[in-house]
């Protein structure tokens, strides 16, 4: 009786470990449609498709045909977004509501059944889960039920995985940005804001991340410019008062 819900669960803790360890985010979505592929019954092919500016782009597929099939106009993924819940077509034989992307993928692609499941995390809609079966699918609560749960898993730990990213990364930013202030403190004995206006020219002047220039200034030890920066006069601090370096010595 308890066989199915343990084995989800060992299956999705084994999928947070892989998605966990992925070098990067296309290769995290990537491993996710593979898992989907097998984890789900009767799936054969998986994609995950995004709408930026009303335009639909297909993020990440487990093969060609889920490539060709979310590429095509219309289909089951429109009204998910739209309606932000599950669609499915148990037989796209007997499927009427979108004619033209149903005749593509079932005569051209070998499709014969689709499930489509938003993404979210956080209350906030990233994708729709696409799903694709070379035959019709029998037990529809027992399929979309487990494609529910295994997109909420894959949804969160994507999310959770790339939001650890970019903290990481912000933060070896601002640590970054505090050192190369640091010394330029140090070195030309300017005042913490004083530095700050100094990295920040560099960064508008040079049309430059703020990151890259700490970065140089680290590997300089020092400031980016045959001269220091001069040391603010009379408390002006970090609003272009503080002498730095011309463009062309950027």
């Amino acid at each position: 009786m308890h066989a199915q819900p343990e084995r989800l669960l060992t299956t999705f803790a084994h999928a947070a470990r892989r998605l966990h360890v992925a070098p990067s985010e296309q290769e995290r979505l990537q491993l996710a449609l593979e898992l989907t592929v097998e984890q789900v019954p009767g799936c054969t092919h998986a994609g995950l498709v995004r709408r930026r500016q009303r335009k639909i782009a297909v993020i990440a597929t487990s093969d060609d045909v889920a490539e060709q099939a979310g590429s095509h106009p219309g289909g089951p993924k429109l009204e998910v977004f739209d309606s932000d819940t599950s669609t499915i077509s148990a037989d796209l034989d007997a499927e009427s509501r979108w004619p033209g992307w149903t005749e593509h993928v079932r005569d051209t692609l070998g499709v014969s059944a689709v499930v489509c499941v938003p993404l979210r995390a956080a209350r906030r809609p990233f994708g729709v889960l696409a799903l694709y079966f070379e035959a019709p699918i029998c037990d529809v609560p027992g399929v979309l039920a487990c494609a529910e749960a295994f997109a909420t898993h894959l949804a969160l730990a994507i999310d959770t995985a790339t939001t650890i990213k970019n903290q990481a990364v912000a933060l070896e930013t601002r640590t970054e940005i505090a050192q190369a202030q640091g010394i330029l403190m140090a070195r030309s004995g300017l005042t913490a804001d004083a530095a700050f206006a100094y990295l920040q020219r560099l960064s508008q002047t040079s049309n430059r991340k703020l990151h890259a220039i700490a970065q140089e200034v680290l590997k300089n030890r020092g400031p980016i410019s045959a001269q220091p920066p001069v040391p603010p006069v009379d408390g002006a601090s970090a609003h272009g008062l503080v002498a730095s370096p011309s463009d062309s010595e950027v």
